[in-house]
C-alpha cells in the first residue's frame, strides 16, 4: 500500500525555514568567562579569609581561601550579582559586568560593629565580717529536699559528701 503525499507541505517547509534561521545562540554556545578576585578588608585593607562569595544569577557560590581569594569559571556574558558575606563583617552586594575575562577584582567588606549597650553590675554589701549564704524558700521549693544534705547542696562551694 502506498502512502498518500503529505498534505501540509507548507508546515515542512516552514519548519526548515524555522530552523535554518533561528539565530539565537542557546545557553551552551554563548561566550563564558573566568571571574577571579580577593575580598578584603575596607578598613585595612587587609584580605578576609574564609568569605562566602556568592555569584546569584549562576547560583554558584565560593569561600575564599586563606588569601582573600576566589574564582569562578565558565560565567556567560552578561551583568551578575555577587553578595559577599562572612561573620564579623556586613554583607555587601556587587553588580558586575562580564563581557571578558576578570582578574583582580577586589570586593571590599566593612567590619560590623557588634558593640552591646554597657552593663551595670550592683551588688550590696552584706555589712559583716563573715561570709553567709542564704537559701530562699524559692529554691527549697524547686529542689524539693528531703534531708538535710539535699538542702545543703545549694550553698556555694559546699561539699556535703566525701568522694
Amino acid at each position: 500500500m502506498e502512502k498518500p503525499p503529505c498534505n501540509y507541505p507548507w508546515v515542512l517547509v516552514l519548519l526548515l525555514l524555522l530552523t535554518a534561521f533561528s539565530g539565537g545562540k542557546s545557553y551552551a554556545q554563548q561566550k563564558q568567562y573566568a571571574l577571579l578576585g580577593i575580598v578584603r578588608d575596607q578598613g585595612t585593607g587587609e584580605p578576609v579569609p574564609y568569605a562566602t562569595v556568592y555569584l546569584e544569577e549562576m547560583g554558584l557560590w565560593y569561600i575564599s581561601g586563606e588569601d582573600g581569594s576566589f574564582r569562578f569559571s565558565g560565567i556567560p556574558a552578561g551583568t551578575h550579582t555577587l553578595h559577599v558575606e562572612i561573620l564579623g563583617y556586613a554583607k555587601k552586594t556587587y553588580i558586575q559586568k562580564l563581557d571578558r575575562d576578570i582578574e583582580g577584582l577586589v570586593l571590599q567588606i566593612d567590619e560590623a560593629s557588634l558593640r552591646l549597650e554597657e552593663v551595670v553590675v550592683t551588688a550590696e554589701e552584706g555589712g559583716r565580717l563573715n561570709s553567709s549564704s542564704r537559701i530562699e524558700k524559692q529554691a527549697l521549693d524547686h529542689v524539693q529536699p528531703v534531708s538535710l544534705r539535699d538542702i545543703m547542696q545549694l550553698v556555694p562551694g559546699n561539699l556535703t559528701e566525701n568522694p
